[in-house]
């Protein structure tokens, strides 16, 4: 039976993240749901979003304020936030303003609060604020880009969006339960594994805020979905979205606005298409099967 990491990185060769693996745990998925779901239960919060330009084609221009975000992130934070929130969990999801249209008035979705896009003083005060606010037991980031060295958030191929992006590695900075969920390595909880990624892995701008847990996926939905998986196996309980409804959801928040990675509104994740997204859930929903677990 594969493993929930195999299926999660089946398809990652040709980004190169699948090399990683062999500098983690072999379970490195459930460890985390582990260290959530034993350790750290009762308030997530979920931070996701990926900014993409929109009606812009050359770096000689400034990045303009017209965006949207990426598919790959806020499916798969949405479906970790209902599977914790049938479990008695309170989920709060901290976005921009340029992903909170994929959460609000989602069924299952209890609160969203926008983090401003400011400077770094004002950033990390606002984020101490909602810690000592809130007090969450744990924080999840899923494709959420994370600061670099330089203090900017990029592209992978370096595209630069600092001034279209709200600091939220302050939250994982001022507080020590965090998971981070990625597939190339500039994401928010991946810093762990930079060392690791090489000429394989070419991030121009690799994030510098770690995780207690780093989650590496093909696509970082995908890695949210082996993480409610492994949930689902401590759980002893099928918390995983059926596929029509993960097709539906994305198909909904594209007719929203919500653009593949190169700004166009077709469903395509990380320039997979519907039927390879589809796969992934239907062998963790065989994984889970083939454990015994048929709860729903």
């Amino acid at each position: 039976m594969p493993s929930i990491e195999d299926i999660i990185l089946n398809q990652g060769k040709w980004t190169g993240i699948s090399g990683v693996r062999l500098h983690l745990s072999h379970t490195f998925v459930e460890d985390a749901a582990r260290f959530m779901v034993l350790d750290n239960p009762g308030h997530a919060f979920i931070l996701t979003g990926f900014f993409i330009p929109l009606g812009w084609d050359s770096l000689e221009s400034p990045i303009p304020e017209t965006g949207s975000v990426e598919s790959d992130g806020p499916p798969g934070a949405y479906f970790l936030g209902r599977a914790l929130t049938n479990l008695g969990w309170k989920v709060t999801y901290v976005v921009d303003h340029y992903a909170s249209f994929t959460l609000k008035g989602q069924p299952t979705v209890e609160e969203v609060i926008e983090f401003p896009i400011t400077d770094e003083k004002s950033s990390e005060d606002f984020a101490k604020e909602l810690l000592a606010k809130y007090n969450p037991s744990v924080l999840v980031a899923i494709e959420r880009p994370g600061m670099s060295a330089e203090g900017k958030y990029q592209f992978v191929g370096g595209t630069d969006v600092t001034v279209r992006t709200a600091k939220l590695d302050y939250l994982f900075r001022h507080h020590n339960a965090t998971v981070g969920i990625g597939d190339w390595g500039n994401e928010i909880g991946l810093a762990n594994i930079s060392e690791y990624t090489g000429p394989n892995l070419p991030s121009k701008a690799p994030t510098i805020t770690e995780s207690n847990h780093p989650i590496i996926a093909a696509v970082s939905n995908w890695g949210a979905y082996g993480l409610i998986a492994a949930i689902s196996k401590i759980a002893n309980r099928n918390l995983l979205p059926h596929p029509d409804m993960e097709f539906d959801h994305i198909q909904r928040l594209i007719e929203y606005g919500m653009v593949d990675g190169r700004g166009r509104s077709e469903w395509i994740v990380d320039g997979f298409g519907p039927e390879e997204n589809r796969r992934v859930l239907v062998d963790l929903w065989d994984h889970l099967y083939s454990a015994g677990i048929t709860k729903l």
